[in-house]
């Protein structure tokens, strides 16, 4: 066949078929370069490259289109090669696109998410150990008796979404209230894809007849403080929405959850004991891997719900300001109806991706990160795990001691004066700064939780002071009996006394010398008394007579010698203030 006869059936110029059929003669078994400007890579190191941005983003530390074009520069500097195309060997962005496009079937780009680093602490030993009881906890049991529980929030943010508006325009807008609002639906399904009942939370003290008009059918509403599930609404959960569903169906029950304080009580596990109905906890910061309503029904939920919320508020609720309770009911229902046609086949999913039905391990694991790498050659193989053991350091840190953090001084210091401390000096330079009493740190420690203690003389060590205190206030007194101090005679147990640390072996934690302290006996020894001491607590009313306990609890031994006097017992008030009949102003 003539180059000509060739052309005109498959539709190539003669002039390439010319071209090729020349190189094959002339070098037989070798392959002819495509025309134009040639790859700065070759496919070897190209390929590597890819290799070592996927074993990236599987470990938790994604590269973007910058770090690529860096990476490309590195390798041309480290070699020596200077390519004129690139400006001071930086590849430009038209590089990256065609780099990803020679590459697609390996390399896209998404849009990733953050997690917290505590999620990534998830090992294959924890994984293991997790199916390894799971085995055990789900042997003969039915996949409608297997039930996956979680809460969620419902915001009244419909979020962000793409617009058709002038070229050019940065900051387009649309109108349509939203607030940082959500409300608390706790979900749960069977592994068979069958959903109970939801269950609400409002953010309230009380509750209203009409806000549990027109909700899904036999849904339940309740009502916390915070608005998020506390242990009463979670056993109410467990005793109207799971043991009705659960306690006529034959055999074994398991219900799998986060293992979050609020789950976890005494007389929930008792009553789902009295029902066959046992509880399976995940791994701590696992639920992303092993939680099949995270996994596979969420996402759908709030997609929809997004959409739901949208209707509504550019309808009925576009002048409200944010989702009455009163309307929260109809838009779940509207919810629950609308992920009807897909909600069976997520669930499924969910279950079988957790590796829960069927039971596989390798489907969680395989969502952790590779600790060996599988590349074209020993070279190659080589370099990737070098990049693993670097990424599994970052990923798994060593324990490390924590920094103790050191005590602020606030600096009396007028508006406008500059404040210099030279660094080659010691310790003692701070004598050169003058200090105010902190009063706004003080305040700040008002809301603090009162820490209650109750130890043992068998539990306390003689040598060591168990908790050090950096919030104390300095109580001052001129060596002279308090105001509201008595004597005493002997000390027992839950005494209050004024301890002077002027002279004793805790003064050198103390800010200063001479110094007063107010405390509850715990335990008394024949020449020293183990007490958790307060710090003071300035007020406009009943000022000098309040007191709280420090955050954290500042427990210690004091010798008897060293202590001033006793003092009555306070009033306890709000917050954990304690109000003694002493003037701290007159010390």
């Amino acid at each position: 066949m003539s180059y000509r006869d060739c052309a005109e059936k498959h539709g190539i110029p003669t002039t390439v078929l010319h071209r090729h059929f020349t190189f094959k003669t002339q070098n037989p078994g070798k392959r002819m370069k495509k025309q134009g400007g040639q790859c700065v890579l070759n496919n070897q190191i190209e390929k590597l490259i890819a290799e070592s941005l996927i074993t990236c983003s599987s470990w938790g530390y994604p590269l973007g289109i910058y770090d690529l074009r860096c990476i490309v520069k590195s390798y041309l500097d480290r070699k020596g090669k200077t390519v004129r195309q690139f400006k001071n060997n930086m590849p430009g962005r038209e590089f990256a696109m065609s780099y990803l496009k020679r590459h697609r079937q390996l390399l896209s780009t998404r849009l990733c998410q953050n997690i917290k680093r505590a999620r990534t602490q998830v090992t294959k030993e924890t994984i293991n150990l997790y199916f390894d009881n799971l085995e055990k906890s789900l042997n003969n049991v039915l996949p409608e008796n297997i039930i996956n529980y979680d809460e969620t929030n419902l915001s009244d943010d419909p979020g962000r979404v793409k617009i058709i508006t002038k070229r050019g325009c940065k900051y387009p807008e649309r109108v349509m209230n939203s607030s940082k609002s959500s409300t608390s639906v706790m979900f749960a399904c069977t592994g068979t894809g069958e959903i109970l009942p939801p269950y609400t939370v409002y953010k309230s003290l009380h509750m209203y007849d009409s806000w549990v008009i027109g909700g899904p059918p036999n849904s339940r509403y309740n009502r916390s403080k915070s608005g998020w599930f506390d242990s009463q609404c979670f056993e109410d959960w467990l005793l109207k929405i799971l043991i009705p569903f659960l306690k006529n169906k034959p055999g074994k029950k398991v219900i799998i959850g986060d293992n979050l304080s609020t789950h976890l009580t005494l007389e929930g596990i008792t009553m789902c004991s009295k029902h066959n109905i046992e509880f399976v906890f995940l791994p701590a910061n696992s639920t992303h891997l092993t939680q099949p309503l995270d996994v596979a029904f969420f996402r759908p939920l709030k997609v929809a719900w997004r959409k739901i919320l949208t209707t509504w508020k550019n309808g009925p609720g576009k002048k409200e300001s944010s989702v009455p309770k009163q309307r929260f009911p109809a838009l779940l229902n509207l919810l629950m109806s609308s992920i009807k046609e897909n909600q069976v086949s997520n669930i499924q999913s969910g279950f079988k991706k957790c590796g829960i039905i069927p039971i596989n391990r390798n489907s969680v694991l395989d969502m952790l990160p590779p600790d060996v790498a599988e590349s074209i050659d020993d070279d190659t193989d080589i370099l990737q795990n070098s990049l693993i053991s670097i990424l599994k350091e970052m990923r798994y840190p060593s324990a490390e001691q924590p920094i103790k953090k050191k005590t602020r001084r606030r600096i009396d210091c007028q508006p406008g004066q500059s404040v210099k401390v030279h660094c080659e000096e010691d310790e003692s330079s701070y004598s050169n700064i003058s200090y105010t009493e902190d009063s706004e740190r003080v305040n700040a420690m008002e809301n603090a939780v009162v820490m209650e203690n109750s130890i043992s003389g068998s539990e306390l060590d003689d040598d060591v002071r168990s908790v050090e205190s950096d919030t104390e206030t300095e109580l001052r007194y001129d060596k002279k009996l308090p105001l509201g101090v008595q004597s005493f005679t002997d000390l027992k147990f839950n005494d209050w006394i004024v301890g002077d640390f002027t002279n004793s072996e805790e003064s050198k934690q103390c800010s200063s010398k001479n110094t007063l302290f107010i405390g509850n006996i715990m335990s008394v020894k024949e020449e020293k008394v183990y007490a958790t001491f307060l710090k003071y607590c300035p007020t406009k009313v009943d000022s000098g007579k309040i007191f709280m306990y420090p955050e954290p609890v500042d427990l210690c031994w004091l010798e008897k010698k060293y202590i001033l006097g006793v003092v009555k017992p306070p009033i306890v008030l709000r917050r954990g203030q304690l109000k003694f009949n002493v003037d701290f102003n007159a010390w």
